[in-house]
């Protein structure tokens, strides 16, 4: 089955050289991967110049374009694919340009987290896939999790997902599809991360931390703006992970590249 990547991409001059190299991380580690992008032309030049780049990559379509917005522009056509184009099983990365809007805030860290959610979605996208083939419905990198009152937990209820934090996840047709977006307010970007895979009902979500052996941090996530990011460290002391990732990278860029020239 070939898995249909959902990605948004901000196409200013930051935001389309972002694209360019994600798209080749895609083909390098997820097989049969077919990637369906919506463009915010941001920069139009940049825009113009991306959209010829993508045309010519077999397993790219442009699937939305505008001149202004968010992240919605993407998921509203993802929302719509997965109520009437595709089967109930079929397995959907969502994924984005993270970075390229805001470019001054955190500069140090942004492109690390970028790196944490690509490790997870990307790198090991057969861990998200074992997962959904488990029966859960969602997959991605740091749950922001609501907690529950003692006596709840003691009941059996699983603390309330709200979002991951940096909106990279996986997930299938049937759980996206029973998404409601009554009362969203789509102009709003924040709500792309907010009020959208925490509407699924009977939700289920897996933080794939717990491949790593990292515990999800109640009501908040390592990669968290709202406290100048004061729990990054402690991810990072993973960062030999990332290591491997970037080294199976090289070796597939130069291994393509010898082969074109």
């Amino acid at each position: 089955m070939d898995h249909q990547i959902y990605y948004h991409i901000f196409a200013n001059p930051i935001g389309s050289a972002i694209a360019k190299q994600q798209i080749d991380k895609i083909n390098c580690f997820i097989s049969n991967a077919v990637i369906h992008c919506g463009i915010v032309n941001s920069d139009p030049k940049s825009a113009s110049e991306l959209s010829e780049h993508l045309n010519k990559i077999p397993n790219v379509k442009i699937i939305a374009s505008a001149p202004t917005g968010n992240e919605w522009v993407t998921l509203l056509r993802l929302h719509e694919d997965c109520s009437k184009r595709w089967g109930s099983t079929q397995s959907i990365l969502y994924c984005h340009t993270n970075g390229a809007f805001s470019t001054t805030l955190k500069p140090e860290i942004v492109p690390l987290w970028r790196e944490w959610m690509e490790y997870f979605a990307f790198y090991r996208y057969r861990d998200a896939i074992s997962v959904l083939d488990e029966g859960f419905t969602a997959y991605g990198f740091d749950a922001w999790l609501t907690p529950r009152r003692p006596i709840m937990l003691w009941l059996g209820f699983r603390p309330c997902f709200r979002f991951f934090s940096g909106n990279y996840w996986w997930s299938t047709a049937r759980a996206i599809s029973q998404i409601g977006l009554s009362g969203i307010d789509f102009a709003q970007r924040h709500t792309a991360e907010g009020e959208f895979l925490g509407r699924i009902p009977r939700m289920r979500s897996f933080d794939a931390l717990r491949l790593i052996g990292l515990p999800s941090i109640s009501s908040g996530a390592y990669t968290n703006y709202n406290d100048d990011f004061r729990h990054f460290s402690k991810l990072m002391e993973k960062s030999i992970l990332l290591d491997e990732m970037r080294s199976d990278f090289q070796q597939y860029m130069t291994s393509r590249n010898v082969e074109r020239s």
